[in-house]
């Protein structure tokens, strides 16, 4: 009976809860290209906008995740519904992308993300955009 029980956990464990099935070692990215790619990055909410400093970009391009959930729930669920913050980045082209930032996770650690026109939600270092969403008035206080 042994066996079973652990059979059963380890089967659990791998099946992540609607994460990618992807191998755990990948990180998930949710905007690709060097810093040098994009002509401007702004971080922007209804109330506020701001153009990403330099120093800042260079942890945000590429905008890397944490885990991708490829099958999420309502956006609802993540604040994605009404996002507290966008970001947009803009290429030497004229083309943009946006990414939604929704409600921290249940300890802060990371923030809710949705890529415009993408299907997955990812999770996104709270350490990483933290001072980004400062920039537009938004404090997301550390874990506690």
């Amino acid at each position: 009976m042994r066996g079973v029980v652990v059979a059963v956990l380890l089967s659990l464990a791998a099946c992540g809860g609607g994460s990618s099935g992807s191998a755990p070692d990948k990180v998930p990215v949710v905007v690709s290209g060097a810093t040098s790619a994009w002509k401007t990055l702004t971080v922007h909410t209804p109330a506020a906008s701001a153009e990403v400093p330099a120093d800042l970009r260079s942890k945000l391009t590429p905008l890397l995740a944490t885990r991708l959930l490829d099958r999420p729930g309502p956006l609802g669920e993540y604040g994605l519904d009404h996002p507290q913050a966008t970001l947009t980045y803009a290429s030497g082209t004229g083309s943009t992308t946006d990414v939604d930032i929704g409600q921290p996770n249940f300890d802060r650690h990371f923030v809710y993300g949705e890529r415009r026109g993408s299907a997955g939600v990812y999770l996104l270092p709270t350490d990483t955009l933290g001072p980004v969403l400062a920039l537009v008035g938004i404090d997301i206080q550390p874990p506690g």
